[in-house]
């Protein structure tokens, strides 16, 4: 409450009265701590920055379960637009994985996981 406690300790009467702290002071340490606090939170929780994503570039959106192409970056942070067949919807970045797409993918079609991922079969059961 901005003030000293009373206790049985010999004080002077001036020190029990209020007195509030310099709030340049007080806004620079509480930044500091906002900063030093997600930094924490960042390396605990294994936060990783995810990659901007160009328009016409092929994407996996994972609620929807299919592919797509971004058309371009929305207002909103982290959003994009993406062209689906069912039409245009707004996903936020870490919906979309970036399909890597070689000269053999574009020629059949590859079987994807639900998460995106491109499922090879392994070579040992090729006989």
């Amino acid at each position: 409450m901005g003030r000293r406690l009373h206790t049985t300790v010999p004080t002077l009467p001036s020190q029990l009265g209020p007195a509030l702290p310099d709030s340049i002071t007080f806004a620079s340490k509480e930044k500091e701590k906002g900063i030093s606090d997600a930094e924490n939170y960042n390396r605990r929780h294994r936060v990783k920055t995810l990659s901007v994503l160009s328009p016409g570039e092929q994407v996996w959106v994972t609620d929807a379960k299919l592919s797509g192409t971004v058309l371009q970056h929305h207002s909103t942070p982290r959003s994009y637009l993406v062209d689906l067949p069912q039409g245009v919807v707004r996903r936020n970045r870490q919906h979309l994985i970036p399909l890597h797409t070689s000269a053999r993918d574009r020629e059949t079609p590859t079987l994807r996981s639900r998460s995106g991922r491109a499922i090879v079969k392994p070579s040992r059961l090729n006989l």
